[in-house]
């Protein structure tokens, strides 16, 4: 009788496996670190490109966007982000926003004023749409001469207000590019 070692498996096999369920185990993990991650920094700081909010607009009923756009913190105010097509980077400095952190969630009683850095050329369309698909204009949209907002691109300010509780999709157009940035609308 003949006896074989424990391990008689070429170490290639014997770990195969193994590594594999590892390699995985990193790749998830990763991808979850590097998913979740934005730069955050504030003006002077190199501003951060600002991470993707865009999707289509989907009815969702009264239900919140999935997914929302969040605030990132910029000094005392919560702040939107977005990256659309043709290169086109989106800020926009929620001026009244009671935190700064979080879902971008806003109350269907108020104008909210949002004050807006966006890149490229052109003339800047913003348009809000509903669950239900329709779309509204802002209470206002005027271009902004200088200002204290240190972020890329020409500046606008905005008053939106949304009419009843749902998913909105916030749409910024410029010649060169467009983005959206979902949020949602409660009472």
């Amino acid at each position: 009788m003949r006896c074989r070692p424990r391990f008689a498996q070429a170490p290639a096999t014997r770990y195969a496996a193994p590594l594999a369920r590892c390699a995985a185990l990193i790749a998830c993990v990763l991808l979850s670190v590097t998913a979740g991650c934005d730069s955050g920094g504030e003006a002077g700081k190199g501003g951060g490109t600002p991470g993707t909010a865009t999707s289509r607009a989907t009815g969702t009923g009264t239900g919140g966007c999935r997914p929302a756009a969040s605030l990132h913190p910029y000094r005392s105010y919560g702040e939107l982000r977005a990256e659309g097509t043709g290169g086109l980077l989106v800020w926009g400095l929620v001026v009244e926003a009671s935190r700064t952190s979080g879902p971008a969630t806003f109350t269907t009683r108020d104008v909210h004023k949002i004050v807006w850095r966006v890149t490229g050329k052109g003339p800047l369309h913003l348009t809000l749409t509903g669950p239900d698909g329709r779309t509204r204009r802002p209470e206002w949209l005027e271009p902004h001469g200088a200002s204290s907002y240190r972020r890329p691109g020409d500046e606008w300010g905005s008053g939106l207000r949304f009419p009843a509780p749902g998913c909105r999709h916030i749409r910024l157009t410029r010649t060169t590019g467009s983005a959206d940035i979902p949020m949602t609308a409660a009472l």
